[in-house]
């Protein structure tokens, strides 16, 4: 049996609603393109580059006025991802949750998603000054990027992998996105 969305999303504090307006596995691949550029490179002298935002949906289980059960859709650090696990000691800091905001924002203004709620509800009661600066390791890499094959992409969860969440669901990690079942 499925949790309710606002259970599954409700304790996740970097968590940006959102509406896609492309494909969920476009989406999922310009996701994966922001992230955190390390010093450390692997054994063939490339960079290694982690993903700081994941996708994670979940499905209404009750069916909406035309009998179509829809996804909800969130963008979430990947310390929330372990939260939901129970491999997070150190918590969501305000640099994650600004992080996952600013990946979202940019996003929005590219036209690729729709902000829906919760973290823009939040900054947008925060003086701008006060905001973590999230530019100092946070990278973006194009598409067209001369350098980009000169990164390995990274992510701290395994792909095509079920993981049990401590309130006994199951997220599965399907492809680029992770599934709340």
């Amino acid at each position: 049996m499925s949790t309710e969305i606002n259970d599954v999303f409700s304790g996740l504090e970097s968590l940006v609603r959102f509406d896609p307006t492309v494909s969920v596995r476009f989406l999922a691949e310009e996701i994966r393109r922001y992230g955190i550029k390390t010093n450390s490179t692997n054994d063939k002298g490339k960079t290694l580059f982690f993903q700081s935002a994941h996708i994670i949906m979940t499905y209404n289980t009750e069916p909406k006025e035309d009998g179509v059960i829809y996804p909800s859709y969130g963008l979430v650090s990947f310390k929330d991802l372990f939260k939901l696990i129970g491999k997070n000691d150190n918590g969501v800091d305000d640099q994650d949750i600004v992080r996952t905001w600013y990946i979202a924002d940019k996003l929005e203004k590219r036209r690729i998603l729709t902000i829906t709620g919760t973290a823009k509800e939040e900054l947008g009661q925060e003086d701008s000054a006060a905001l973590p600066d999230v530019y100092a390791n946070l990278h973006h890499i194009y598409r067209n990027d001369a350098e980009k094959d000169n990164y390995v992409f990274k992510s701290k969860f395994a792909t095509n992998k079920m993981y049990t969440m401590v309130d006994g669901s199951k997220l599965i990690c399907v492809a680029d996105y992770f599934l709340v079942v």
